[in-house]
């Protein structure tokens, strides 16, 4: 499992990250996109994190509130 925390804009090369997260999922690796910040590019990280991107891309905004959610969904994992 991959918990990527990120201010939701990539100054990176797409070209390398998405096969990369594509090469972490197809083996088996759950990923969570957290991005912090009200600029977050939600849709890049939704082709990072796993399917469906309603449950795997949260938006930070109450840490308690983010840390509760993870909890609750690794936990009935």
């Amino acid at each position: 499992m991959v918990i990527l925390v990120t201010d939701g804009n990539s100054d990176l090369n797409a070209a390398r990250i998405l096969p990369a997260a594509d090469a972490l999922k197809s083996n088996g690796v759950v990923i969570y996109s957290v991005a912090n910040g009200d600029s977050a590019q939600l849709s890049a990280l939704g082709q990072i994190a796993s399917s469906p991107d309603s449950h795997y891309v949260l938006q930070l905004g109450d840490i308690q509130s983010v840390s509760r959610t993870l909890l609750d969904r690794l936990c009935s994992a």
